[in-house]
């Protein structure tokens, strides 16, 4: 079964390896942009299947918390179909006043509509919730424009709407939200809760959201809503498939750009190495600042947004490093294009290694230390508290000789001729001389 799952991902891997760097630079940025465009087409979908109530039948409406309404369908009343969920339909009335589900008997089992998402969301800040109610022209039309609804309650008096927004704070804390409107549509009031705390503090100290001075995290959260976001209709279903291809691969995006530009060698031609080397540094500080962020609001648990991502950065820089060190030749600017052309031992030294090895080992005694429980000066009984065993060993040592060469390697560019020079050391075994064999008393100590 692994080899099944792991060695097609392993020989696809391994294949994109021994791609030239443009060619790998252009497959992950085909990628990312391609599910670019398929979760804005996620997000954006909805529905809009006309049909009539083929028989008598309820509309649940207001689905959410203390909400709930049921208007009468009959034979011929016209409906929007939104989405299949389990037996149920979602359905709107065409005005878009009322909606809820209804039983697939009355919506006549229609084929071909999406399922609709059960974690569906709109992440937005709490600062873009108070510009929405603070705007003068906010309406129940605008609400509905916006973004989907989960529930409706009328009155004669008033229609209470719950929204699909989840607002941030800038402690990543979450709140829903009501808003109260007037039979006309017009604004009148809202109300939030809160839904889950990221932080104890917070939750001990307030219900209330937490902002600071700055914007920045709101700014964020707005910047990236679509992304983060659950669609409520999918268009494309594997949604948690490009979700993960987003949140491993767009951080890296400007990091991809800089690399295919550099192989392709003359839209950076003039730029120093050194300044491309301050460019692929900030590429890959700013992937993995982020990175963890992206995965806060998509819901990832805080151990799994920083520590891993920073141990995930840590690895792959330096396998970054390794793999591209040296980056490009400093005149006709040809990326890893210095081939080995020659070696020369420029040094050599000597120097003796000693080692050892345990030939027999006999074990000759043990000290143990207890401690003793008593009740009224009696004991009644004694744990074992720690232990030392004793060995007498014999052990043959010996010492080797080892050569260290101090090699220089001359590397040269198969294109312009620049010469590249390197000095590495080198270690190689000679001799070894056998000086004995030594008796010792060792102890191994153990705690309980």
């Amino acid at each position: 079964m692994f080899k099944l799952i792991f060695k097609p991902i392993i020989w696809i891997f391994s294949k994109f390896l021994k791609l030239p760097l443009w060619g790998q630079m252009t497959i992950l940025i085909a990628i990312s942009v391609t599910t670019l465009v398929l979760m804005t087409a996620s997000f954006g979908h909805k529905a809009d299947y006309m049909a009539v109530a083929r028989q008598e039948g309820p509309m649940f409406v207001g689905r959410g918390g203390d909400l709930s309404d049921t208007i009468h369908l009959v034979p011929g009343d016209s409906l929007r179909l939104l989405a299949r969920q389990g037996e149920m339909y979602w359905a709107e009335t065409p005005d878009g006043r009322f909606r809820g589900v209804i039983p697939a008997e009355v919506a006549g089992n229609p084929q071909g509509l999406p399922e609709r998402s059960l974690k569906q969301d709109h992440k937005i800040s709490f600062r873009k919730y108070l510009r929405i109610i603070g705007d003068s022209d906010f309406s129940m039309a605008r609400l509905c424009d916006q973004t989907s609804i989960n529930s409706v309650r009328t009155t004669p008096d008033s229609i209470v709407v719950v929204p699909n927004y989840i607002l941030h704070d800038d402690m990543w804390n979450m709140f829903r939200v009501s808003f109260t409107f007037a039979p006309d549509g017009s604004y009148i009031g809202s109300h939030y809760w809160p839904t889950s705390f990221k932080r104890l503090v917070s939750a001990v100290t307030s219900q209330e959201p937490m902002m600071g001075g700055g914007s920045t995290r709101a700014r964020l959260i707005d910047a990236f809503s679509w992304v983060v976001s659950r669609p409520e209709f999918p268009a494309v279903m594997s949604t948690w498939l490009l979700s993960g291809i987003f949140l491993n691969l767009v951080p890296f995006l400007p990091l991809c750009l800089l690399m295919l530009l550099l192989a392709l060698r003359r839209p950076l031609y003039y730029v120093p190495n050194w300044a491309v080397n301050l460019l692929i540094a900030a590429c890959i500080l700013f992937a993995f600042c982020l990175w963890p962020k992206l995965m806060l609001l998509r819901g990832y648990p805080f151990i799994s947004a920083y520590p891993l991502v920073w141990v995930i950065t840590i690895v792959v820089v330096g396998l970054f490093w390794g793999i591209y060190r040296g980056l490009r030749c400093p005149r006709c600017k040809r990326l890893e294009d210095h081939e080995l052309v020659s070696s020369q031992v420029i040094s050599q030294k000597y120097r003796n290694r000693k080692g050892e090895s345990v030939k027999n080992r006999t074990h000759t005694g043990t000290t143990t230390g207890y401690t003793e429980r008593t009740r009224n000066g009696v004991v009644e009984g004694r744990e074992k508290e720690w232990e030392e065993k004793h060995f007498d060993e014999e052990v043959e040592t010996w010492v080797d000789r080892v050569r260290v060469d101090k090699v220089r390697e001359l590397y040269r560019c198969r294109h312009c001729g620049h010469e590249r020079v390197k000095t590495r050391r080198e270690e190689s075994w000679v001799s070894r001389q056998d000086t004995g064999v030594e008796n010792r008393e060792t102890t191994d100590f153990k705690r309980f």
